[in-house]
């Protein structure tokens, strides 16, 4: 097939056009369906919350309201898109089957390429959003909750004081209060240098320690201490090298799927990374591979259809597994990536083999139903 032959198979005819819609109505139904049940959930824990904070603020509640269920949204969103894209394509394709829709295009010689163009359409459209969601979105609107005080993020991670907190890199423990906000900083450090030696080469202590650009911290009110003996001496302010970035104080105990990009990215590059660090190459390698996934998981789906068929008769039963089966496939991707990140898995492995094996499956479905 020439140039021109392959560009012509990509443009899609008014029937792919239809299929390509029916699939996207499908996800959009499903995942609306499922944000609505999510949206419920949150409401119910948080709206009395909203409604307080606004009245303490001297709010009208839409204010307060209308940004948090948008930042909401988007983190919802990121979450159910896989689950949604299965069970979508999952029902669209079984009300085609039984309506004989994709038996009569196979029939009529259509190639599985050609069956398969407005999946593959629909493939580039969710990965697109799919990525954009995990890579751009959703981790400045997790931290736009975090800012407002509102919703359980903001519970779980708040703004202010983290006291006593013990930082670990290398040959460097620090223990100091850590302040959480746009500009982190430390206050009753404690620096211990020599954590691989027998004996501690030094013990460090300041009154403050604030950020002064890139491994670079800014101590005030500095005191040495004698390693052995731990007798205080007054020294001059410094600035010293540490191991240590702010943006691992402003999102110190974040879960990894919530960080910034840029935030992973300096965990990347740092000589001496913290303990279980790895989570950061999971993170980044799975960000730049989102775009792939809900396609995998479309096609997962289309495939499993025409096994729970005989004939024009539906196999309720195997069409029931199926569907289990799908569900937990994509929440036991989400298992794998986790243990990449628990240092448990190579990154690679705990990011890339699930999408091999995705294409696997696909393969041999398909073939199991010709």
């Amino acid at each position: 097939m020439n140039a021109s032959g392959v560009i012509a198979t990509l443009i899609p005819t008014r029937a792919d056009q239809r299929i390509f819609l029916d699939h996207l109505v499908g996800v959009a139904g499903v995942l609306m369906l499922l944000t609505v049940v999510a949206y419920t959930i949150d409401m119910a824990s948080t709206f009395a919350q909203i409604r307080a904070e606004a009245r303490a603020r001297d709010q009208t509640l839409v204010s307060l309201l209308g940004p948090y269920l948008g930042q909401r949204g988007i983190d919802i969103l990121a979450r159910m898109l896989p689950t949604a894209t299965f069970f979508g394509v999952f029902v669209v394709e079984i009300r085609r089957r039984v309506r004989l829709e994709s038996v009569i295009l196979s029939a009529s010689g259509a190639s599985p390429w050609r069956r398969a163009l407005p999946l593959l359409w629909l493939a580039v459209l969710l990965g697109a959003l799919f990525w954009a969601l995990e890579a751009k979105w959703r981790p400045p609107a997790v931290w736009a909750q975090v800012e407002s005080g509102l919703g359980g993020y903001a519970e779980r991670f708040p703004i202010g004081w983290n006291r006593d907190q013990w930082i670990v890199a290398g040959d460097m423990a620090l223990r100091a209060d850590v302040l959480r906000d746009q500009v982190p900083w430390m206050r009753d450090v404690l620096i211990f240098n020599g954590l691989r030696e027998p004996d501690l080469r030094a013990i460090l202590g300041a009154a403050e320690a604030r950020p002064a650009g890139g491994y670079h911290w800014a101590l005030t009110g500095v005191t040495a201490f004698d390693p052995v003996t731990g007798a205080p001496s007054p020294v001059a302010d410094r600035t010293l090298t540490l191991d240590l970035t702010p943006s691992q104080l402003r999102y110190r105990g974040f879960v990894e799927l919530l960080l910034p990009s840029d935030a992973l990215r300096d965990l990347q590059r740092m000589d001496t990374r913290p303990e279980n660090a790895g989570w950061a190459d999971v993170e980044l390698l799975r960000r730049a591979t989102a775009w792939l996934y809900p396609g995998l998981i479309a096609l997962i789906a289309a495939a499993m259809v025409p096994l729970g068929f005989e004939g024009r008769q539906a196999l309720t039963g195997r069409l029931v597994v199926f569907g289990a089966a799908g569900y937990i496939y994509v929440t036991a991707v989400k298992v794998v990536g986790r243990l990449g990140a628990l240092d448990v898995l190579n990154p690679g492995l705990a990011v890339l083999s699930p999408l091999a094996l995705s294409a696997l499956i696909i393969v041999w479905l398909t073939r199991r139903a010709r």
